[in-house]
């Protein structure tokens, strides 16, 4: 018998899995039955927005992202391969689901020499799609990174990038990293506020790769060039939200605090004792990171913000929430160790740690919510190894592509075999728990909800290893307002788990 994470958060396909828990602070009144029905109602399993949030948060999830280097950082990824392909996008849209991110912040290092060029992103709206997300439930918003324009300026003009110079500042920025972005994210997915698509940018540091030069007075003029040229080739005018150091050092452009177009600043972070900042002008933007580490200064300890078993990012988060929007640095950030994505790595009591302190705060009223079983934080297999060979970078759960395209299933279980997510966020009120699953025979299931057993449940056979149907597990389940664990049961075996929805009734 193999099970991981004695106490935290954790899934699988055909056999089996189980999960373990954490503290929780949900109660439960066993007014069900055991329900058994398959082929439910589409609406019982469609995801709603996110509501109740008292801010916007949004992710910074860079594509920069290579397996060798996953495999080989201090914070690797549960998902393996760490590949910028189809199913690494599938996998970063699932997390940011599960997450309820109401926007996801894309960047842009330009089509010439960046090694994020937008026109990647065609990737995440494949993933959207094949999930089902519209764009009523998540967002998308542009992060322009500046990290290549100093040496995008010296490649092609021999020279720092000048903020003086308006036509490398149109090359650059407008053609080579706005519009190939804006171009490949369909309007329909654009984060707005007010109508008005939100770009934030990164510093200008004079001290960048290749330089930028002659900030004063031209910054403000360079961003309302490009106002006035989004609004030309989209139709709709946006609103930047710059670096504030760009802004308010003395080598900066002070002006930009008056635009018009300029909707508020960035403060960003700043090891070693500050993860998360609100800067209060116009608007209050707020940044908050999980932790930190310098690559290029790994063991000096004013290079570092220490993760602290979860607090510093969960106290980051309280400290950020009555602004117009937070940004999240940085999904797949695993670089600069301030990754949010599932991992087993030190920094996370359990999988989905970070992903479940943000959908308590994302999503208060917690209508939905959507557990997919290879994702589970720990689990009960019998079996050694991962007979599919998919999802997980290690450990004994069972999992295989799903036949229909939709992402990775549990499988190979066993009776007995169990799987769980841990801290889940319930709100009060009753809730009803669907499994989609597939059994070429009849078989049964265990639905255990803060450690309460509501009884076993029979799953019609749906012909086949990936014949999937939809079946509801429990209804009536009353839960006060916290975290609870979310277990299932194999107790017959010989049953594929592809995802657990959980609907508010």
């Amino acid at each position: 018998m193999n099970t991981l994470y004695g106490v935290t958060r954790h899934l699988k396909s055909p056999p089996s899995t189980h999960c373990l828990s954490k503290t929780i602070l949900a109660t439960l009144c066993l007014s069900l039955s055991n329900v058994g029905e398959a082929a439910v109602p589409a609406a019982d399993i469609t995801l709603l927005p996110p509501s109740g949030s008292r801010t916007t948060f949004m992710s910074l999830s860079g594509y920069d992202v290579h397996e060798h280097h996953a495999a080989a950082s201090s914070e690797q990824p549960l998902f393996k391969s760490y590949n910028r392909d189809a199913d690494w996008w599938d996998n970063l849209v699932a997390e940011q689901i599960q997450a309820r991110m109401p926007v996801i912040l894309m960047a842009s290092r330009g089509t010439g020499e960046g090694n994020m060029n937008p026109i990647e992103l065609s990737g995440l709206i494949d993933a959207f799609n094949r999930a089902g997300v519209t764009p009523n439930i998540m967002k998308v918003a542009c992060f322009l990174d500046t990290a290549n324009w100093g040496i995008r300026a010296q490649s092609i003009y021999s020279q720092p990038f000048d903020l003086a110079n308006n036509n490398m500042f149109a090359r650059i920025v407008f053609d080579e990293n706005v519009a190939p972005w804006f171009n490949t994210v369909p309007s329909q997915w654009w984060y707005r506020i007010n109508g008005r698509p939100v770009i934030q940018i990164w510093g200008l540091n004079p001290a960048m790769t290749g330089g930028c030069i002659n900030h004063a007075n031209n910054y403000t003029n360079r961003l309302t060039w490009l106002a006035n040229h989004f609004e030309v080739v989209y139709g709709v005018r946006p609103y930047f939200v710059p670096d504030k150091a760009s802004v308010d050092e003395f080598w900066g452009d002070s002006s930009v605090r008056n635009n018009p177009d300029v909707y508020g600043l960035n403060g960003w972070f700043s090891p070693p004792n500050e993860p998360w900042t609100v800067v209060d002008h116009k608007h209050r933007i707020g940044t908050v990171i999980p932790g930190y580490v310098n690559p290029s200064h790994p063991t000096n300890p004013n290079q570092i913000i220490p993760r602290n078993n979860g607090s510093t990012f969960y106290n980051g988060i309280v400290s950020t929430l009555d602004t117009s929007f937070t940004l999240i640095e940085g999904w797949t950030n695993y670089q600069e160790s301030n990754a949010l994505y599932r991992s087993d790595a030190p920094g996370w009591s359990y999988p989905n740690q970070y992903i479940n302190y943000l959908q308590e705060f994302n999503d208060p009223d917690a209508r939905t919510m959507k557990l997919e079983a290879e994702a589970c934080d720990t689990y009960n297999d019998f079996s050694s190894g991962n007979y599919g060979g998919k999802f997980r970078r290690g450990g004994d759960l069972d999992i295989q592509d799903t036949g229909d395209g939709n992402g990775w299933n549990v499988g190979w279980t066993q009776a007995g075999e169990s799987i769980r997510h841990i801290g889940v966020f319930f709100a009060n009120g009753n809730y009803r728990f669907t499994l989609r699953y597939s059994a070429p025979g009849n078989q049964q299931v265990r639905l255990r909800v803060k450690g309460q057993d509501l009884g076993v449940v029979n799953l019609p056979a749906t012909g086949g290893w990936q014949n999937w149907d939809t079946i509801h597990l429990a209804t009536g389940v009353n839960m006060s307002r916290g975290v609870a664990d979310v277990e299932l049961i194999f107790v017959t075996g010989d049953t594929n788990v592809d995802w657990i929805f959980i609907k508010k009734e």
